[in-house]
């Protein structure tokens, strides 16, 4: 892990102080979480406008229809119900 330095607003600091201490952890681990949310949500909003984009495509949407079709009938969505399909952690992201 690297140190980084940053300056915030009195304000700011303070805030953070008090929510890390009613979540009974340190601010640096206060703001990691911060970040690492963050980032999350944005990645997630990037893949909804990414996937509203595909969806306009009548081909694409066909395909994907198609393959879903196949997916159920060759029962792998009985397979992802029981918990055995995971997607692998984005590693690109602290």
């Amino acid at each position: 892990m690297q140190a980084i330095s940053l300056k915030l607003p009195e304000s700011v600091l303070q805030a953070s102080t008090e929510a890390a201490q009613s979540l009974g952890i340190n601010r640096s681990e206060f703001i990691r979480q911060a970040i690492q949310n963050e980032t999350r949500r944005m990645r997630k909003k990037r893949l909804a406008q990414a996937w509203g984009e595909l969806s306009r495509d009548p081909r694409f949407m066909a395909e994907f229809e198609e393959w879903e079709a196949s997916a159920v009938a060759d029962g792998l969505a009985d397979e992802e119900a029981e918990g055995w399909f995971s997607l692998p952690e984005d590693k690109s992201t602290p």
